[in-house]
């Protein structure tokens, strides 16, 4: 009785597979479909072409990539891991005194100083905090061509 049965699914799923089924195209510029009538819509009819082969052939390619993804996946996940475990593993608490830098490794690196000997710089105010400069004197008034 259940062999029947799934027989009989198996030759229903592979009958309506090869028959053809409407499609509407709807909304702006026709770039939505609907299995339903739509207002404005345009019936497509839509029909698989393949043989049975290759039917199969494209589910079984499509089952290998989903195997390959998960196994992929799963090399991902282990190799971040292992990163992971190799980096908490490199910090210690403590430098060696053979190991032990100079400077911090977060220390600035300059190789070389720029210095300008050409202005010396205006004392500051302490109260301000931009340097004090001391104005100028003001200058006298531009003679007009009307003499005065």
């Amino acid at each position: 009785m259940k062999r029947s049965l799934a027989v009989a699914i198996v030759l229903l799923a592979a009958s309506s597979a090869s028959m053809a089924e409407t499609v509407y195209r709807c909304g702006p510029g026709g770039r939505e479909y609907s299995q339903s009538p739509c207002p404005g819509g345009q019936a497509v009819t839509v029909e698989d072409t393949r043989t049975p082969e290759q039917q199969q052939q494209a589910q079984d390619a499509a089952l290998r990539q989903a195997q390959l993804g998960e196994q992929l996946t799963g090399e991902r996940v282990a190799r971040e891991a292992a990163a992971s475990r190799q980096r908490a593993a490199g910090i210690t608490a403590k430098p060696s005194s053979a190991a032990a830098p100079s400077r911090p490794a977060s220390a600035p690196h300059h190789k070389h100083k720029k210095h300008s000997h050409s202005k010396k710089p205006v004392p500051a105010d302490p109260d301000l905090t931009a340097p004090m400069r001391v104005p100028a004197e003001p200058r006298p008034p531009k003679k007009t061509a009307s003499g005065s």
